[in-house]
């Protein structure tokens, strides 16, 4: 294994990680607003 490719990719596979987790996040508020207006 080429450690040095490994360290050239993390910041890659960090913002790949951030982008999951802001996806995540958009998706629980939208849910929770929708909550929010349709409570019966």
């Amino acid at each position: 294994m080429d450690f040095q490719s490994f360290l050239s990719s993390l910041p890659i596979m960090g913002y790949g990680m951030a982008g999951i987790f802001i996806v995540i996040g958009v998706i629980y508020l939208a849910v929770a607003a929708l909550k929010r207006i349709s409570k019966e």
